[in-house]
């Protein structure tokens, strides 16, 4: 014998409830009024409607001024390659090196530029003391090396390389000192620096 005919649009008691046509996802294919759509932002969920972009082709970019974690203190201790070589030779070496770390460290964060800055000017700064000095010692063995007075005696001809000596010692002890500095991120600075190259901005 036949059930009783179900009102129109109910199952039979005991049948399964239908189920929603699928798309292949297991989603209904047209969510219908009333039922949340998976792909739409759930409010409280904290998540976009849309997945933010991900990060630019080739890494993480940093904003300008800030491109590394760097403090110039390389600047500093290649400073020290001013004391290998022949004087004036030597210090040429120490220059160009400052000068590259300095222009590397161009879109650095201000503490960076301005340890490499200052560098640079000591660098080029005891180069100059380096070239009056032994222009100054060259003058004086010239002019009074063939005084009798003067034969065997240091003053006046040995003071000019006594001078470069004393400030070699401070270029060394001064560079080490601002070298750590610099790497606690700290600005250092060595007096007697000339200024010739300008303060970042």
């Amino acid at each position: 014998m036949n059930d009783p005919q179900q009102p129109h649009g109910r199952p039979a008691p005991g049948a399964p409830a239908p189920h929603p046509p699928s798309s292949g996802s297991g989603w209904p294919a047209n969510p219908t009024a009333g039922q949340p759509d998976p792909t739409a932002a759930q409010p409280g969920s904290g998540w976009p409607a849309h997945p933010a972009a991900g990060p630019p082709a080739g890494g993480v970019q940093h904003p300008a001024g800030h491109a590394s974690g760097r403090t110039g203190a390389l600047g500093w201790w290649l400073g020290l390659i001013s004391l290998f070589g022949f004087f004036i030779l030597g210090n040429i070496f120490g220059i160009i090196a400052t000068a590259i770390v300095h222009n590397t460290h161009a879109r650095d964060s201000l503490t960076a530029r301005l340890n490499t800055r200052n560098a640079l000017n000591w660098s080029i700064s005891f180069g100059l003391y380096t070239l009056v000095l032994v222009g100054v010692h060259i003058l004086l063995l010239y002019l009074l090396g063939d005084e009798p007075q003067y034969n065997g005696q240091f003053f006046p001809i040995g003071v000019a390389m006594v001078t470069w000596s004393v400030i070699g010692i401070y270029h060394v002890i001064g560079s080490i000192v601002c070298a750590v500095r610099a790497g606690q991120g700290k600005v250092a600075m060595l007096p007697g620096a000339l200024p010739f190259v300008r303060r970042p901005r």
